[in-house]
């Protein structure tokens, strides 16, 4: 009998989406807080910040949940999830190198040309800008500048360390198993 209601409250979806919501909620405290390994100094210097994970806040908001029959799934859609979260070598596909933002600007001037190196070097280019490559940076100078700036630092391989964002800590997995406890014990 009790097993029996139990297993109707785990079907109530207002209770599953509390626990989603919560548990959404906590991934995104960890995110925020969790001693994760720090961002290389180039990636410090572009984010003009070292706050692993963290960068305009698409990512922590990118984390969501589903409900399906007797349980939640928590997760997220971003693109670089996997590799933020398990850490791996990002190697070129389809070129030589890997084009890096040499500063917080060319990385600004990029989201508008949907973050490829290459459409922004043609539009660069075809407002009248001067582009060529310096050992491993690929330089510009607009017409008429005083002085040539570097656009984009050329690396053949980066590392990016572990940062499992998605492994609770014990206090939020408690803190869940409370709330999920109490849900049950209810009516």
């Amino acid at each position: 009998m009790i097993l029996d209601i139990l297993a109707k409250r785990l079907q109530d979806s207002g209770l599953l989406d509390g626990l989603g919501n919560r548990a959404v909620s906590q991934v995104q405290k960890n995110i925020e807080q969790g001693s994760w390994a720090q961002n290389a100094p180039l990636t410090a210097a572009i984010k003009q910040g070292n706050k692993p994970l963290r960068d305009r806040d698409q990512f922590l908001a990118s984390i969501t949940y589903r409900t399906e029959p007797g349980k939640v799934i928590v997760g997220t859609n971003h693109p670089a999830a996997e590799i933020l979260h398990n850490g791996g070598t990002i190697r070129p596909v389809r070129s030589k190198a890997l084009a890096i933002p040499a500063g917080p600007w060319v990385r600004s001037l990029m989201r508008g040309t949907d973050l490829s190196p290459r459409v922004m070097l043609d539009q660069l280019r075809g407002s009248g800008w001067s582009i060529w490559r310096q050992g491993d940076v690929i330089m510009g100078q607009k017409k008429g500048g005083k002085q040539p700036l570097p656009l984009f630092i050329l690396r053949t391989a980066i590392t990016i360390p572990a940062r499992p964002f998605m492994r609770l800590p014990p206090e939020s997995v408690a803190y869940l198993e409370t709330y999920l406890r109490q849900k049950l014990l209810e009516s």
